[in-house]
């Protein structure tokens, strides 16, 4: 999840600071809605991670192979029903 941050000292416990943000990681498999909302119970304002930059996508994915490197891992894109 991503939750909007202005600098290092105000991401909460746990959380990792990026580019003006603060994401976490967790471990356990759940379907995309559920990883939404887990953020989303985590802290106020967080969402699964989206990706504006290929600089913030090369250092997402470092992180995420940080944390495991078997397991897939959702950020904040879904295909449309559409």
């Amino acid at each position: 999840p991503q939750t909007d941050g202005r600098y290092i000292g105000y991401c909460p416990d746990g959380w990792s600071y990026f580019y003006l943000s603060c994401f976490k990681y967790f471990s356990e498999p759940l379907s995309w809605d559920e990883a939404e909302r887990r953020c989303q119970d985590a802290e106020k304002g967080a969402h699964l991670a989206w990706v504006e930059s290929a600089h913030e996508a090369a250092t997402l994915r470092r992180t995420i192979s940080y944390h495991q490197r078997v397991q897939p891992v959702w950020i904040g894109l879904q295909k449309s029903k559409e």
